[in-house]
């Protein structure tokens, strides 16, 4: 099942249940709704404002000078695109025919293995394994096939939210250019990180596409706004494809982005001082579970989710469903990311409810393995 089909259906299945419900599975810091009105209300105020213009065809002008600057990347290399995930399928569209192989990660999101099943194409796995879920070069190049074309890496990862050594990353881009092969990297989760780095320089790497989108970094899902970072080999391929695909996004949402991008200070304001608070809470509650034996160790902390091993609990989608309907707090099961016995935390959250949500999984966990136990107990005594 895959993760958003999952979440419906857990939430669906609560409707009924009276008991309120904390979701620990947001992967971003919530909309700032009132922020975002304050910005549109006050720029469409008299009127249509200078940034309402044409997109047709093209980047607004606004929005691609920010991007620009704010990752260093040339704007004649940024395309973009109506959110991230449409990002995703328009490279596989553009760069892949059906019946040839893509390469993924894995624990991974499925978006990919979504995306790669619509166009037919086929989809194998490379281990990032656990706790520090990097990325090995050389297991990449042995889980290559001849009609490999393209290479998805998510950086920082989800759902562990850690990053990547930007060298390593810079060393696997060069290695599959010589074999004729692109590089996508996701980067939804990059301005979470507390070290910040623009990224793989796209002029030095022309096998190379970055992703990115509002979506996660700023909480903007309403403006369905997302870019790509493309590099020379791919730019012609991937802009004549999106011309035809994703020729016409919203005049009037990427006029409040161009307001929205000129006042980012006050966005990246607001996510700052959610995680500032967010980030400590859970690295305490993460230390301490590990030292009451519920959880594997983490490296510390770095973006807006986690993904713990549960130490004494293998099925996770079992363990996630029965946590939501007697405890009423959601988490993702690793099933949904390919990791049994993990299980994603999101938790971008103010604090009062983050602290409560934390609260009832720390009781979920410790009853839980108190009945797997009991459980055992019997079934030896037979």
């Amino acid at each position: 099942m895959t993760m958003a089909n999952w979440v419906r259906q857990t939430l669906n299945q609560l409707n009924d249940q009276s008991k309120p419900r904390i979701g620990l599975f947001d992967s971003s810091v919530p909309e700032p709704t009132q922020l975002l009105c304050d910005v549109a209300g006050k720029a469409f105020a008299q009127g249509a404002p200078d940034s309402f213009v044409s997109v047709f065809m093209r980047n607004h002008p606004v929005f691609e000078a920010w991007l620009s600057e704010r990752y260093d990347v040339p704007a004649e290399h940024i395309l973009c695109t109506s959110g991230a995930t449409m990002a995703v399928s328009y490279v596989l569209e553009a760069l892949c025919a059906p019946g040839e192989h893509v390469l993924t990660e894995t624990p991974g999101f499925d978006i990919f293995r979504i995306a790669a099943a619509v166009e037919h194409l086929e989809l194998s796995e490379f281990s990032r394994p656990a706790p520090h879920f990097g990325v090995d070069p050389l297991l990449v190049l042995d889980a290559l096939q001849p009609n490999t074309k393209v290479v998805i890496v998510s950086d920082p990862h989800n759902p562990s939210g850690l990053g990547m050594d930007q060298d390593v990353l810079s060393e696997l881009c060069d290695m599959l250019a010589s074999r004729g092969i692109a590089l996508v990297i996701d980067e939804v989760y990059k301005d979470y990180s507390d070290d910040f780095v623009s990224g793989l320089d796209i002029a030095s790497h022309p096998n190379l596409i970055r992703i990115g989108s509002m979506t996660k970094n700023f909480g903007l899902n309403a403006l369905r706004a997302g870019w790509m970072f493309v590099g020379a080999d791919l730019l012609e391929r991937v802009r004549n494809h999106l011309r035809l695909a994703d020729f016409s996004v919203s005049k009037l949402s990427h006029s409040v982005l161009a307001e929205v991008v000129s006042q980012s200070d006050r966005f990246d304001a607001f996510r700052h001082d959610i995680m500032r608070t967010a980030r400590p809470i859970v690295q305490d509650w993460l230390d301490r579970m590990v030292e009451d034996g519920l959880l594997e160790r983490l490296p510390p902390l770095e973006g807006c989710i986690c993904f713990p091993d549960l130490k004494h609990i293998s099925d996770t989608n079992d363990f996630s469903r029965w946590l939501a309907e007697t405890h009423g707090v959601i988490v993702v099961p690793g099933e949904c990311f390919g990791a049994p016995g993990f299980i994603r935390i999101g938790f971008a959250r103010e604090e009062a409810s983050l602290r409560e949500g934390l609260r009832k999984l720390e009781a979920g966990l410790i009853e839980y393995v108190q009945i797997l136990q009991q459980q055992q107990k019997k079934f030896a005594q037979n």
